[in-house]
């Protein structure tokens, strides 16, 4: 089996995100994938979100999700995942491309925070922040879930921009993956 074959057979449900709630949409859609129903602002209300309106800054709009949060909101909302976040300053730019496709293989879900305005060259909101699923990747392509508002869609981005739009945000990837099962048989069987 290739990474393309493995990938193609999973598929979400797109899920459009208002202003400032792309992280819990982003969620939403993992959740569902599980059969977990979930609404963003049942989500999001376990986060601090600034609405655009409340922001002072293009930096404070949307929500900030540390790590700490992201292992809490999922311990909250399904006891089945885990998670983990990896800031892009502990990736190095040459693998990458890599890394994306060796978590898909792993079965885990990625979500992105990036700069928007980078990715999209977008200078006036280059320090938005932004963040969508990564669904696939097949070389330096990856394809992304992008929960909008705007440019929402699933759209192939080039792997080294998305990775200097992260840079440019001081962003990151929220892994998250199935819990463990461990049963006496699958210890003692080791």
């Amino acid at each position: 089996m290739n990474i393309g074959d493995y990938i193609a057979r999973r598929s979400y449900d797109f899920v459009y995100g208002k202003d400032g709630y792309c992280f819990p949409t982003c969620l939403k859609i993992i959740l569902s994938y599980y059969g977990l129903k979930y609404e963003i602002g049942e989500i999001a209300k376990h986060l601090s979100i600034i609405e655009i309106q409340d922001a002072k800054t293009d930096e404070e709009i949307g929500a900030k999700v540390s790590p700490g949060d992201f292992t809490a909101l999922l311990d909250n909302l399904c006891t089945n995942l885990k998670g983990e976040y990896i800031p892009v300053s502990f990736i190095q730019e040459d693998i990458f491309p890599e890394l994306i496709q060796n978590l898909i293989v792993e079965n885990c879900h990625i979500i992105c925070g990036y700069s928007y305005g980078a990715l999209f060259d977008q200078k006036p909101k280059l320090r938005i922040g932004h963040t969508s699923l990564i669904v696939s990747a097949n070389g330096l392509t990856i394809t992304i879930m992008n929960p909008g508002p705007i440019n929402a869609g699933v759209l192939d981005v080039d792997a080294f921009k998305l990775y200097y739009s992260m840079k440019v945000r001081s962003g990151g990837l929220w892994v998250i993956r199935e819990k463990m099962q461990f049963t006496s048989a699958s210890v003692i069987s080791r």
